[in-house]
């Protein structure tokens, strides 16, 4: 009597391929293309010698990658080796006098994201200071996933109360509804003098799911265009 043998992708949740073949007789496993962020290792089941129906599971094993989180001199805070997908520890974010922690942000590498990680990643915190002088007004106006669900697009808007250009990084936040980021971009920008409703679209890459937008402005360190200095703006 013929039996019937399944090739499961637990990654897919998916039958790659079912063979019916005699009893006691062999199927032919199916060609394993190559999956983002895992190697495949083996095929887990008899398929050699059938004498029932059977299904087979495809066994991966998960790429490792380094997460880091560094302060704002580049002092390593904490590193840690994190399994695709996985999500890594968050340190406390270092202490700046004057300044609030608004978020970790990518510094270098081919990651982006600590909670669900797909490379080898650094992230540096992003300070603001809470002044009530401050010259710039931001406005998050929406925030929608992108159709590729990769990332995010917010659209915001600036007004400056100054008669001076100002070049600054806008951050832009992404977080769960109970305050957990998810995603984090920072551009540099320039608004004009005297801006009113000065838009701006931020691409936030991140494939992790979350439901509230910020936005801040930040400026520029006077001595390193590549750090920040003081904050321009109040969150939005």
């Amino acid at each position: 009597e013929d039996k019937t043998v399944e090739f499961f992708d637990p990654l897919t949740n998916k039958v790659l391929k079912t063979e019916t073949v005699p009893y006691g007789g062999t199927a032919t496993a199916p060609k394993m293309s190559s999956v983002k962020g895992y190697t495949f290792i083996k095929w887990d089941g008899n398929f050699t010698t059938v004498r029932e129906n059977t299904r087979v599971t495809a066994v991966f094993e998960p790429h490792e990658y380094t997460v880091t989180f560094v302060d704002d001199k580049n002092g390593v805070v904490s590193k840690e080796t994190v399994k695709y997908g996985q999500s890594a520890t968050v340190p406390t974010a270092p202490a700046k006098t004057g300044y609030d922690f608004v978020a970790w942000v990518v510094k270098d590498g081919e990651g982006d994201s600590y909670t669900s990680v797909n490379g080898n990643v650094t992230f540096e915190p992003t300070f603001a200071w809470t002044d009530p002088d401050l010259p710039l007004a931001v406005t998050a106006k929406k925030a929608l996933r992108t159709s590729d669900s990769k990332g995010y697009t917010v659209y915001s808007t600036i007004t400056n109360g100054t008669s001076d250009a100002i070049n600054a990084k806008l951050i832009a936040v992404i977080k769960t509804s109970n305050g957990k980021t998810v995603a984090t971009k920072m551009d540099v920008i320039t608004v004009p003098a005297n801006a009113s409703e000065y838009a701006v679209t931020t691409n936030v890459g991140g494939t992790a799911v979350g439901t509230v937008a910020e936005v801040y402005i930040v400026a520029n360190d006077k001595d390193d265009d590549n750090k920040t200095g003081g904050a321009y703006s109040k969150v939005a």
